[in-house]
């Protein structure tokens, strides 16, 4: 417990050093009430690398979840899943390092994604959809039940809605007229929107069979 706060205590002091230059008068004022701080801070030294404190093994445990994490929240937000909306992650890491990083963190992955449930699995043969990729772990992640079939439902609306939205730009594609008589701006700029809504529509459609495929 000493050892805890001891180490609490360091670590408050040298964030108030940092903070100091940025915000003066409350990090003074902290300074003051730190037990044993002689002086001002103004005068403390400024906080220095010390190679002691470097710990590379756990530095690269901590970006590998948060390359998961990451993976899992972006395949959430392209398939428009809600924050508020629990998933469920698979996770397909290569046998090695990364399995045994997430096997003694899966607790942390499921907090950090919202996820109900995290399963390590060791075969990626069954997935439905494409995955993304975090290191050499195969991210994936779906919805079960009620929250599937509103999901679907939200993808059809939003696949209908791209589809409307993507005719009239492929008409004018196609014209050569339009071709003809419009800027190369005006032309670039009607060309980047059709690609914009092809992947969007790509997108859609994907996880539209993930869906389907867990249903």
């Amino acid at each position: 417990m000493a050892e805890t706060k001891s180490t609490l205590a360091y670590v408050l002091a040298e964030s108030l050093k940092l903070l100091h230059p940025f915000m003066p008068f409350i990090t003074e004022e902290l300074w003051q009430k730190l037990p044993g701080r002689e002086g001002s801070i103004m005068v403390s030294a400024f906080p220095r690398p010390e190679p002691g404190l470097f710990c590379p093994e756990a530095e690269e445990k901590l970006e590998l979840l948060m390359e998961v994490v990451r993976a899992a929240r972006n395949l959430r937000s392209e398939r428009k899943i809600p924050p508020s909306e629990w998933i469920m992650v698979s996770l397909f890491p290569e046998a090695g390092t990364s399995r045994r990083i997430l096997e003694e963190n899966l607790k942390l992955v499921s907090v950090l994604a919202r996820a109900r449930d995290v399963k390590l699995l060791s075969g990626a043969s069954e997935l439905g959809g494409a995955p993304a990729v975090a290191r050499d772990v195969l991210v994936e992640i779906g919805v079960g039940g009620t929250s599937s079939r509103k999901e679907a439902e939200r993808l059809q609306q939003e696949l209908a809605k791209f589809r409307k939205a993507i005719r009239p730009l492929e008409l004018k594609l196609e014209n050569p007229d339009y071709q003809a008589k419009a800027s190369p701006e005006a032309v670039a700029k009607t060309r980047s929107r059709y690609e914009e809504l092809l992947i969007k529509i790509r997108k859609t459609e994907e996880g539209l069979k993930l869906l389907e495929g867990k249903a």
